[in-house]
């Protein structure tokens, strides 16, 4: 005998309960964060006040600071967070490599800037960050300029702008592929991304990254008149270039001590040295260099050493002498003293010849 009921079929499980469970419980587990609110905030802000320091500290301290702050950002990226949390700790992540980048190029390690740059215009892609994007697409075209690459600078600057047309972002971008452009030869390209530049500027509105975070990020006023004069440099047009480096001190000497930028004040110093002289008058270069020397050696960033060391054929006496001593011993020396493990890895800098006027 069977029991009543042994022929039926054994009712089937109840899936749409089963499923409101499942993602019940899931969305239970992805709500706890293991990186909390403060955390953030606290990464964030110790970001800005890095990128604000950058300014008008020294960058070897700096970079060391960039570094270990960076780890923490990754290890924070490896606990379990929200994904709004990851994209916050991406950008961050990508901002701090983008400091270290600039920080490189200071240094003379243009191979480590371009990896940085790269790894930064990733986590921005990551995170969504177009300004992000378009900065570190800027700091490869930076990179590239000074590694004589001008063809890769104009791209990256191209592309940067695809990213971020307007705002400081954009000037930038649009004054470093005139820079590119005028090192190439190509002149009306060049005039025609200065004019670009200023309407840029004036018709974009404020980004976080370059008005937001500001400091190393921004692209000021002064620092716009400072590219427009080596833009006017490279296209033969001294007098022009030298007019704009003088807005450029002049802005700077206005500026207040956070938005003032000793690296870029004194390489405006040094191109409106090598307008002077290819304007034949060595009393302005020599009146332009003088300040320029007394920079004490931690902040003799490398491009200045390069641009001042193109200046060398062309002075005589005791100020020559003085220009070999200085670019003898600055930034770059004294990383590589300070960090020892760097001295077996090729810097990857171009040696062009002394009378390349940068």
């Amino acid at each position: 005998m069977r029991r009543p009921g042994a022929w039926r079929r054994p009712a089937a499980p109840d899936l749409i309960s089963a499923a409101a469970q499942e993602a019940s419980e899931h969305a239970e587990r992805v709500e706890t964060s293991e990186v909390g609110d403060s955390t953030l905030e606290r990464l964030r802000t110790q970001v800005i006040w890095l990128s604000r320091r950058y300014v008008w500290e020294a960058p070897l301290p700096l970079f060391v600071e960039m570094r270990a702050l960076q780890e923490q950002t990754r290890r924070a990226l490896e606990r379990r967070v929200h994904p709004a949390q990851a994209g916050e700790l991406y950008f961050l992540a990508g901002a701090l490599c983008g400091l270290m980048a600039n920080a490189s190029m200071d240094m003379g390690r243009r191979v480590p800037a371009d990896t940085l740059a790269r790894a930064a215009w990733t986590y921005g892609r990551i995170a969504g960050h177009r300004s992000l994007m378009g900065w570190a697409r800027g700091m490869q075209a930076s990179v590239a300029l000074w590694d004589r690459r001008y063809e890769d600078a104009a791209g990256y600057a191209e592309d940067g702008l695809t990213q971020l047309p307007r705002g400081q972002g954009g000037a930038r971008l649009h004054m470093l592929r005139a820079r590119a452009g005028a090192m190439l030869g190509w002149t009306r390209e060049a005039e025609d991304d200065l004019l670009k530049a200023a309407d840029a500027r004036e018709s974009g509105a404020g980004d976080e990254l370059h008005d937001g975070f500001a400091g190393e990020f921004a692209f000021r006023p002064a620092k716009h008149a400072y590219y427009t004069a080596v833009t006017h440099l490279h296209l033969g047009q001294p007098a022009r270039a030298i007019e704009q480096a003088r807005t450029a001190l002049g802005l700077y000497e206005r500026e207040d001590r956070q938005n003032r930028s000793y690296g870029c004040e004194a390489m405006a110093g040094a191109h409106l040295a090598v307008a002077h002289l290819m304007e034949d008058d060595p009393g302005g270069a020599e009146q332009a260099l003088t300040p320029l020397l007394a920079l004490p050696p931690e902040r003799r960033i490398d491009s200045l050493a390069e641009t001042l060391q193109s200046t060398r054929p062309l002075v005589r006496g005791l100020l020559a002498e003085r220009l070999e001593s200085f670019c003898a011993t600055g930034l770059p020396q004294s990383a590589a003293r300070a960090l020892p493990e760097s001295l077996g890895e090729s810097q990857g800098k171009s040696q062009g010849s002394e009378g390349d006027l940068r």
